[in-house]
């Protein structure tokens, strides 16, 4: 800091990197870091993963402020789950997490997805909806809103002629 900037009481701002992607934990982090009632960071890398390094099908994962104790708490695998999270991760009062995946489901037009947290630690991940490419949408890469039990959301593509649609579904199963 320069003597006149002290003088002043101006601090020059820094950067500390938390963590570094390695492609197995994820590999192009998208949407915005949710801060969970835990007090840790929760977010998305659209590729990479235990199911395909780089190339995977994305992450979940979370860590603390301080950037200690990263961890991927959840791999995408495809069809099955979902493919390349991209939007905003949003959580309920309880600590479980919601998102999409731009691709996979069992027709490749994306999916709705929740991590719910077991008692003994981990997440259980279940499929709300995968988008079948017509009326209902395609690609849900926006963000969506959680009200009173329903997720409200937009898809990229889809509906009447190809040009998006807007979404809700309820979060129970």
């Amino acid at each position: 800091m320069s003597i006149a900037d002290r003088a002043r009481g101006r601090r020059r701002h820094t950067e500390t990197v938390l963590h570094r992607f390695t492609g197995t934990d994820g590999f192009s982090p998208e949407g915005n870091l949710y801060l969970g009632t835990d007090g840790k960071l929760y977010g998305i890398a659209e590729y990479g993963g235990r199911f395909g390094g780089k190339s995977g099908c994305g992450t979940f994962f979370r860590l603390a402020r301080s950037g200690n104790g990263f961890k991927v708490i959840y791999n995408f695998h495809g069809s099955a789950d979902g493919c390349n999270p991209y939007a905003n991760v949003i959580a309920d009062g309880s600590g479980t997490l919601y998102g999409t995946t731009r691709f996979g489901g069992s027709k490749n037009y994306g999916t709705l997805y929740k991590l719910t947290p077991k008692p003994t630690g981990g997440y259980t991940e279940t499929l709300l909806y995968a988008f079948q490419g017509g009326n209902d949408g395609t690609d849900p890469v926006q963000s969506f809103l959680l009200r009173s039990g329903t997720l409200f959301g937009t898809t990229y593509r889809g509906g009447t002629d190809n040009q998006g649609t807007i979404f809700k579904t309820t979060t129970s199963q």
